[in-house]
């Protein structure tokens, strides 16, 4: 249980510190690789 509490700071940590728009980007980018590189 600590460590879901641990990781939702975590989250919140990287959502105020970037306007909530990295993990986003992140995401896009993940996704992005993955699809470069299976063609």
């Amino acid at each position: 249980m600590s460590q879901t509490v641990e990781k939702a700071q975590l989250r919140k940590q990287l959502l105020d510190q970037r306007d909530g728009t990295s993990l986003d980007f992140i995401k896009y980018q993940a996704v992005r690789f993955a699809t470069t590189c299976e063609r």
